[in-house]
């Protein structure tokens, strides 16, 4: 989605999909942001394909161990430190394109069965370079902890709820909306040999450890015009 055909206004690119597609990586309800000319939440792409066990796809497969490929570097949800289902699918479930607010939902349930009953992202453009994600998960007994996450290389400044991401002089701002009181830490995303070394990135997140009857709603809202 984006707001017109021009490398300075905001788009979002993001997927459903079937993690045991070929080539696939556990990253359903991922996205890639970008505004002003900049990437603003980032995809590392493919590690080294002579790893060892690189295209063991199977649940639990050695291909799941590598950071570029698992959940933990992605741009969506990491449900009790665990990667999502290796042979979960999600579907895009519901499309609106209003030419203002255009909106997408992705069912995630299946990646995370485990330790969920429900699990749903919205996504939407709000004003000129606003992107608001809203992530509504519904645990089961199991469930201890949600984090969210955004892969970037842009120079990061955390106060509390709020985020401000710099690159080359430009800035995008993440507020964490909800829950209340929850706040953004920063860890690096850089990785040892014989991975890809992932140098300048880091990971932008929060976790969720408390719930109310098992539910959490996570809201982040991106916006260049952000204070």
């Amino acid at each position: 989605m984006r707001k017109a055909w021009d490398k300075r206004s905001v788009s979002i690119a993001f997927k459903g999909g079937y993690n045991l597609a070929d080539h696939a990586h556990l990253d359903m309800g991922t996205f890639v942001l970008d505004y002003d000319g900049e990437r603003w939440a980032s995809d590392l792409g493919r590690d080294n394909y002579d790893l060892p066990l690189y295209f063991q796809r199977i649940a639990g497969g050695g291909r799941w161990r590598y950071f570029r490929l698992n959940t933990h570097s992605h741009n969506t949800l990491v449900l009790n430190d665990d990667n999502q289902r290796a042979d979960a699918r999600a579907k895009i479930i519901q499309f609106d394109s209003n030419e203002e607010q255009p909106s997408a939902v992705i069912d995630l349930t299946e990646a995370y069965t485990f330790y969920a009953n429900s699990v749903q992202r919205t996504i939407k453009l709000t004003g000129d370079s606003g992107v608001l994600i809203s992530d509504k998960v519904e645990g089961n007994i199991t469930l201890k902890s949600v984090q969210w996450q955004i892969l970037t290389d842009a120079e990061i400044v955390v106060t509390g709820n709020k985020a401000t991401l710099l690159r080359d002089g430009k800035r995008m701002v993440a507020t964490l909306v909800q829950p209340a009181n929850a706040v953004f830490e920063v860890v690096s995303a850089e990785q040892a040999q014989p991975e890809m070394l992932n140098k300048g990135y880091k990971l932008l997140g929060t976790r969720i450890t408390t719930f109310d009857d098992l539910k959490c709603e996570i809201v982040v809202q991106f916006d260049a015009h952000g204070q």
